[in-house]
C-alpha cells in the first residue's frame, strides 16, 4: 500500500472493512457516506485507480461486484466463503459449483452446505424479502411453513411451504437474511 495516496488508502480500507462486516463489497454511495464525500464520481474515480494498481477488481458494472484483489486484514479467520448467486442468475447450479463468486460470513451461521442469494426483484416481498436482501440458505432439513429456495425455470425463487402443496427441486431452507436499513 506505499504506493496509495492517502485517499485510495482511505477507500481501500473502507472497502475492506465494509467487506469485513457485511460479507460483501460496499456500493459507491455507501463508500461516500463512510468517508464523507458526496461525488460518486470521484469515488468511482479511486475505485477505477485501486482495480488499475491491482488492489480489486470489478467483475462487472452492477453494484457490490468489487473482488479484493489483496489480503483482507480485517477479517477474522472465523468465518467461511459461501457460493453468492442472485434471483437473475441463469443456471445457477453451476454458478453454486463453480463457486463464482463468494461472500464471507461467521462459521456459526452457516455450513460448507450453504450459499447466499441476492434478491434482485421485489417480486418475494409477499413472503417477507426485499430488493438487495441477502438470504443465506442451507441443506438442512425443511418442515411446513419453513421457506424454500427452490429451482423453477433454472432460476432460484423463494417459496413457503405450506401444508398439502408439492414443491419439488429444493435446494435449501433459508436459515437467516443480511439486510441493509
Amino acid at each position: 500500500m506505499d504506493n496509495l495516496s492517502k485517499k485510495q488508502k482511505d477507500v481501500l480500507n473502507t472497502i475492506k472493512k465494509y467487506i469485513a462486516i457485511n460479507g460483501y463489497p460496499p456500493t459507491v454511495r455507501e463508500i461516500g457516506t463512510k468517508l464523507n464525500l458526496s461525488s460518486p464520481a470521484t469515488i468511482q474515480y479511486y475505485i477505477e485507480l485501486l482495480e488499475k494498481k491491482g488492489y480489486l477488481k470489478k467483475v462487472n458494472s452492477k453494484t457490490r461486484t468489487m473482488e479484493l484483489l489483496v489480503e483482507n486484514e480485517y477479517i477474522k479467520k472465523n468465518t467461511i466463503a459461501i457460493p453468492l448467486i442472485n434471483t437473475d442468475d441463469i443456471n445457477p447450479i453451476e454458478k453454486i459449483k463453480n463457486k463464482d463468486k463468494e461472500i464471507l460470513i461467521p462459521l456459526s451461521l452457516s455450513s460448507k452446505n450453504s450459499f447466499a442469494l441476492l434478491i434482485i426483484d421485489n417480486k418475494l416481498n409477499n413472503i417477507g424479502f426485499k430488493t438487495n436482501d441477502l438470504v443465506l440458505i442451507d441443506k438442512v432439513p425443511y418442515k411446513e411453513n419453513d421457506i424454500v429456495a427452490v429451482l423453477i425455470n433454472d432460476k432460484i425463487s423463494l417459496k413457503l411451504l405450506k401444508k398439502n402443496i408439492e414443491i419439488t427441486n429444493i435446494l435449501g431452507k433459508a436459515i437467516g437474511v443480511y439486510r441493509t436499513l
